[in-house]
């Protein structure tokens, strides 16, 4: 099963995690895993940064990860880059902290972690 955004090309058969697991109790989990997948190089700021240079950051970090000659090098070396918005990564990780204790057990049981 393929946790993530999408199947990356030549993956297309691979089931989803989301399209197999169900059960809303779960919901939280696949939620964490899939944020955990997809915000795998976060990028942060210290708190408190004035609006206006905030949106100079963003812009310039959402510009520079979708310029074409960027991608096309970082496709050449194998590491291609799929570019999460902010506002969607920040959704995720606050969804992230409000996973209750049980279910990231359930987790840390899954990958044999102490």
């Amino acid at each position: 099963m393929f946790v993530g955004k999408k199947q990356p090309a030549g993956y297309e058969s691979v089931p989803m995690l989301e399209d197999v697991i169900k059960d809303k109790k779960y919901e939280p989990l696949l939620e964490l895993l899939t944020a955990t997948n997809i915000l795998g190089r976060p990028y942060a700021g210290p708190p408190g940064i004035p609006e206006d240079r905030l949106k100079i950051l963003l812009d310039a970090y959402e510009k520079a990860l979708k310029d074409p000659e960027l991608l096309k090098y970082a496709d050449r070396a194998g590491r291609p880059i799929d570019y999460t918005p902010a506002a969607d990564a920040l959704k995720r990780v606050k969804k992230m902290l409000q996973v209750e204790p049980a279910q990231k057990r359930v987790l840390k049981d899954a990958f044999g972690v102490k």
